[in-house]
């Protein structure tokens, strides 16, 4: 119980954290289009050869060190929040090496997925098509880019259910990336793409042990920057002007997800789909989330766990979830970011939303399955940037109802999302 307040407790903190740093970055986009004394606008001559996308992601800019803090959530472990803090500078024109620090484990699985972790990570990246970008256009040696990397991790896992596991969890990886990175504007950013990696245990059981999982990370980012942005070259990007009447939109987090732990196989796909409807001219809409997954592990050595733990994972585990949520949102600010300018009657705001979950699990040791549904009251930004891409981030709260197999309580909700729109 008590690890169960002291969790809830870190949730609480990390919301603190976030709804900081989500203030800053707003109050940053909305005041990146002013002139300073210190800051000079870009110049047409180089204006005119760049697109609005490019203009967007700061690739007009010179970069030669960034500052990151990434922020993401696991669905599959009831949103818990992941923190990223990362630090890269540029060493050639080409290459750059990336430092970070998570306690993230949704890119490896090692039979303790409740666990925290703490990893370190050092990465050198390669901008392969920048010098191509660079003596075609105008674009600048930024780290808006995509990239390949090689690198190392160290990883550890603190062991919080000793009656069911009697290891402790130190582990060594050498992993390669393909990714794209972007910033967007002057103090947002996106890390996404896929990963592979060999990981090396201090058991012989799992060493060595294959992974291959996508990977998407959204946060903030800090550098010092030459120009300031001028918003009405940004409208094609933001969607200044644009209304929407409905969304369909799709989540790339924790999408796929594979290791080979010598012996043992893990496999999850966790798909998502959502459906908002705008009600009239109206501030509010209808929104639609059905998701679900299915997870496949076979287990081969369990001598290294006990009790319950052993007698569940002998053989192999599955697990078939499916999920819906229904909400009412109401976009309180629609109307004054009209008014400057910073969209259209649209589905692209802040806003206030009250919904409800419903959660059905069948797992091979609960062949009936079970369910457990919620409701909740969050606080939102959603926002649409190009034509098809947007994020969606929520804070607040959520009440389960207690079930057979579920107890009930009142905790703090974390959703965040990035992803497709239709």
């Amino acid at each position: 119980m008590n690890m169960k307040k002291g969790h809830k407790l870190m949730k609480l903190m990390q919301i603190i954290l976030l709804i900081g740093c989500i203030s800053f970055q707003l109050k940053s986009n909305a005041q990146s289009g002013l002139k300073s004394d210190t800051v000079s606008k870009l110049p047409d001559s180089i204006m005119q050869y760049i697109t609005p996308l490019d203009y967007a992601f700061m690739m007009h800019e010179e970069t030669s060190w960034l500052l990151k803090g990434f922020i993401s959530t696991d669905p599959r472990y009831d949103d818990r929040l992941h923190l990223k803090v990362a630090f890269e500078k540029r060493i050639t024109p080409v290459f750059t090496l990336n430092f970070s620090a998570d306690n993230s484990s949704s890119d490896l699985f090692l039979w303790a997925p409740e666990n925290d972790v703490f990893k370190l990570s050092m990465d050198t990246r390669w901008y392969y098509s920048q010098n191509k970008k660079v003596n075609q256009s105008k674009v600048a040696r930024s780290m808006s880019d995509n990239y390949i990397s090689l690198g190392l991790e160290y990883i550890h896992f603190y062991e919080y259910y000793p009656e069911h596991f009697d290891y402790d969890q130190n582990y060594f990886s050498i992993n390669s990336k393909w990714g794209l990175q972007r910033r967007l504007l002057k103090h947002g950013i996106v890390d996404i793409g896929f990963k592979t990696g060999i990981v090396f245990g201090a058991q012989n059981y799992s060493t060595p042990s294959f992974t291959f999982n996508t990977y998407i990370d959204l946060g903030l980012a800090l550098t010092k920057d030459k120009y300031t942005l001028d918003r009405e070259k940004l409208c094609p990007v933001l969607r200044c002007y644009e209304s929407q009447k409905y969304l369909l939109k799709t989540d790339f987090s924790q999408l796929i997800n594979f290791s080979f732990l010598q012996k043992d196989i893990y496999f999850e796909i966790s798909p998502k789909i959502a459906f908002e409807y705008k009600i009239g001219s109206s501030p509010f809409s209808l929104n639609t989330e059905l998701g679900g997954g299915f997870m496949f592990y076979n287990h081969k050595n369990p001598s290294n766990q006990k009790g319950f733990t052993q007698s569940i994972l002998h053989n192999e585990y599955k697990n078939w979830r499916i999920y819906i949520e229904l909400e009412s949102r109401w976009y309180y600010n629609l109307h004054r970011r009209i008014l400057k300018g910073k969209s259209g009657n649209g589905l692209s705001a802040s806003y206030i939303a009250i919904g409800g979950s419903y959660k059905y699990f069948k797992e091979n040791w609960v062949p009936e399955g079970y369910y457990y549904p919620k409701a909740y009251v969050v606080g939102g930004w959603q926002r649409l940037f190009t034509k098809h891409l947007y994020f969606d981030i929520q804070l607040g709260f959520e009440q389960t109802f207690q079930t057979e197999y579920t107890q009930g309580g009142l905790d703090p909700r974390i959703k965040i999302t990035l992803g497709y729109r239709f």
